[in-house]
């Protein structure tokens, strides 16, 4: 009940509400876990669950029933409802298949060792960060105006691409940041007496191998919208399970074939979106248009010659500033015979200590940020402005552009996601 509200609620523009539903969500998870485990162990979560649940719909309904929705105790099965329901039919499909990739996964990670699958579900929570943040709520923020559009195949391509190229441009510095500062955001994340330095290793490799899929995920989820907005489900839905399939036989391949740790499941899962955001986008990009790819592409390369020049410099500063890689020569600027005369103690960290490894990272990840946007202005990148004025509308002149006034649209229903929770 909890989605149909969300649904209701993101096709009339409204989108705060149903971004701050899952926080309650995760909220009823945490209180329950913390106050009804001394008394009901392993069933405190999912009791939390319950009150979560309840929570994520409650908190949703007052602006749902301003807007005019209205629950009724009677099944009517109009002829929108028996679309939808067509609609749904291949999504249910898909969800069914994805579920059986999961536990495939969770098969596998047990095969591997006793703490792989925690390796695998820490490093999967940290790269949902960029795809939740940039590539979901922007797919769902576009899906009514390209539902809209669905009749204007020149301004649905418009919207449909502008909305790439930002998910792209916002992601990639964060994926960046994920692959290069994967053991410093692993240690001050998850890092406490009982999380073992192999640990932290084995989970800053997940990381890395989910980063490099999370700009193919973010692009996942805005184009099969698309589709969606368009009324087709069937053909991003045939490409899911393709790469769902793809990633399933990757995965037996990588841990009992190679034999490779968990790592090899998170670089299995983005071998699969890789293809899945490939194909989708060709099949999209033919079907609203004959624009040509390399050019529909242009934007996306210059994103990636940006993040490429972040990455390299965080890299540098990370190695220069850090002592263990001085004093165990961890690098290649610690192996250099020109290194071995250089007073490092003067200028680099101790990062055994939390607040010189803190105070490292957040160094590294500004100026790495930094020479993303540098670049991308050098590159005249059109997304680096848009990012500009959003934060210029957001802190300088605290606020948002107004929501547009109402009018009929063409409402689709959103696919769900492709995690629970």
């Amino acid at each position: 009940m909890s989605y149909v509200l969300t649904a209701v609620l993101e096709s009339s523009r409204r989108f705060l509400i149903p971004a701050l539903a899952p926080l309650f969500y995760n909220i009823g998870i945490i209180l329950g876990t913390l106050f009804l485990a001394p008394k009901a162990g392993l069933m405190a979560p999912a009791y939390g669950v319950l009150l979560g649940a309840a929570s994520h719909f409650l908190i949703q309904l007052p602006l749902a029933v301003k807007l005019g929705f209205r629950f009724s105790p009677i099944i009517k099965l109009t002829e929108e409802v028996k679309k939808i329901g067509k609609l749904a039919l291949p999504r249910i499909l898909e969800v069914s298949f994805l579920q059986i990739s999961k536990t495939v996964e969770l098969f596998l990670a047990s095969l591997i060792s006793t703490a792989s699958y925690t390796y695998f579900t820490f490093g999967n929570t940290l790269q949902l960060l960029p795809v939740g943040l940039f590539g979901t709520s922007i797919a769902k923020a576009a899906l009514p105006t390209l539902s809209r559009q669905a009749d204007e195949p020149g301004e649905f391509r418009k919207t449909l691409f502008g909305a790439l190229y930002q998910i792209v441009f916002l992601i990639l510095p964060v994926s960046t940041i994920l692959i290069v500062l994967r053991i410093p955001l692993v240690r001050l994340i998850f890092g406490t007496d009982i999380f073992s330095w192999e640990a932290t290793v084995q989970t800053g490799m997940v990381v890395s191998a989910f980063a490099v899929g999370a700009v193919f995920q973010a692009a996942a989820a805005l184009m099969a919208r698309g589709f969606y907005a368009l009324h087709d489900t069937k053909t991003p839905v045939a490409i899911s399970l393709s790469a769902i399939l793809l990633i399933i036989v990757v995965d037996f391949i990588l841990i009992r074939g190679v034999g490779l740790p968990a790592w090899g499941l998170a670089a299995a899962f983005s071998l699969g979106s890789a293809l899945q955001a490939s194909l989708l986008f060709l099949f999209i990009n033919k079907k609203i248009g004959d624009g040509n790819p390399l050019t529909v592409l242009s934007p996306i390369f210059k994103s990636l010659l940006a993040s490429a020049a972040s990455g390299g410099v965080m890299y540098l500063l990370l190695k220069v500033f850090d002592r263990s890689v001085w004093i165990k020569r961890l690098s290649f600027l610690g192996k250099l015979d020109v290194a071995k005369g250089i007073a490092f103690e003067k200028f680099v960290l101790d990062t055994r200590y939390t607040v010189n490894l803190l105070i490292l990272t957040i160094f590294v990840i500004l100026v790495g940020m930094i020479i993303y946007l540098v670049v991308s202005i050098i590159l005249k990148s059109k997304e680096v402005w848009y990012f500009f004025n959003l934060v210029s509308r957001i802190f300088v002149k605290r606020k948002l552009a107004p929501i547009p006034a109402k009018e009929p649209e063409p409402v689709t229903p959103p696919p769900g996601e492709s995690s629970s929770g």
